[in-house]
């Protein structure tokens, strides 16, 4: 278990009135060495902003995890809070 600091990034889905817009923030998928980066379309490693207007590219931001609108409570649960929770159950300090 990795003893750095997490950091993770959830973009929220669209609110009603905002329905049909167009979004400017993509999550991108997950590097070759992640083995859950391939397990949800909706999780990734980087977050890219600003890259639907015509005249930029974006800026890219790389995190430990990424989760887009589409992504549930409960895959983020299961994602970063039980391996934390079942460390702390075992005795190890949930600090990851």
């Amino acid at each position: 278990m990795a003893t750095n600091i997490q950091v993770a990034v959830r973009v929220r889905p669209f609110l009603p009135f905002e329905a049909g817009a167009k979004s400017c923030i993509d999550v991108l998928p997950g590097g070759e060495n992640d083995d859950n980066s391939s397990s949800s379309p909706s999780m990734g490693k980087s977050v890219r902003i600003g890259s639907h207007h015509s005249h930029r590219d974006g800026h890219t931001f790389t995190f430990d995890r990424c989760f887009s609108g589409a992504a549930s409570q409960l895959e983020i649960y299961n994602t970063l809070v039980l391996p934390l929770l079942n460390s702390c159950l075992e005795g190890y300090n949930a600090t990851t």
